[in-house]
């Protein structure tokens, strides 16, 4: 980790999803900490959080001509896409559209949530996308909107491979409190517990072994005419 760290900060997810986004939100909730993931609701609405956090991102440009000066925009952050602590998922895909904020508008989040903590976690490019591959039709669906080539595994691979460089590269270059977690080596909610102080009861630091619930399955498939797969370790 890096960075000065608040209390509570807020905390926003720089990873893909099944890049343990899923564990984290479960983790940070179960702590009582508010969180959302993939979803997010205001008292106006319920959408995407990449739909709200692309809207915050315009909302926030400044007028053309104009310095782009580094502020705090965490409040209005807040305002569009709920009174979150935790952004667990930020992306998503359907069939048509590819939203990665985390990707397109990666420094972007950096500079306009200068007092928040980002946390990146990742695996390794197999495990990424064996794990999209159990997710209903999450695979297909990255793989038919997303913006890279070739459309198979390989250029899959490359495309997380390259998420990763670019965000290590962008946090090491910047002063914001980050807390990267490679799943692969690291126990994800010991390391939460730890670098956010939660001190969680054991129930929490247990989440990672939860399943992903069906009804969450199906309701990303809703829009592929698609059945879900059984359930699986959420990550």
């Amino acid at each position: 980790s890096k960075g000065t760290m608040l209390a509570r900060p807020l905390v926003i997810m720089l990873g893909l999803g099944k890049s343990g986004t899923q564990t984290t939100h479960d983790f940070f909730k179960c702590a009582g900490w508010r969180s959302s993931h993939w979803i997010c609701k205001t008292p106006r609405k319920e959408e995407y959080c990449a739909s709200c956090i692309l809207r915050w991102i315009s909302k926030t440009m400044p007028p053309a001509g104009h310095n782009d000066p580094r502020h705090d925009y965490a409040a209005a952050l807040r305002e569009e896409c709920g009174n979150y602590t935790v952004f667990a998922q930020i992306d998503m895909a359907t069939s048509h559209t590819c939203a990665m904020p985390q990707v397109s508008f990666l420094h972007t989040l950096l500079a306009r949530l200068p007092n928040a903590c980002f946390v990146m976690t990742y695996r390794s490019e197999a495990s990424w996308i064996a794990s999209m591959a159990r997710w209903g039709t999450m695979k297909p669906r990255t793989l038919e909107s997303c913006p890279f080539l070739p459309k198979n595994d390989s250029g899959l691979a490359a495309y997380y491979a390259a998420h990763k460089a670019r965000v290590r590269a962008a946090l090491a270059a910047s002063n914001v409190c980050n807390v990267q977690v490679d799943l692969e080596t690291d126990n994800l909610t010991d390391h939460l517990n730890t670098c956010f102080d939660v001190n969680a009861p054991k129930r929490c630091l247990a989440i990672h072994k939860n399943k992903t619930p069906k009804s969450r399955q199906m309701r990303a498939d809703a829009g592929g005419n698609s059945t879900p797969t059984s359930s699986h370790t959420a990550l």
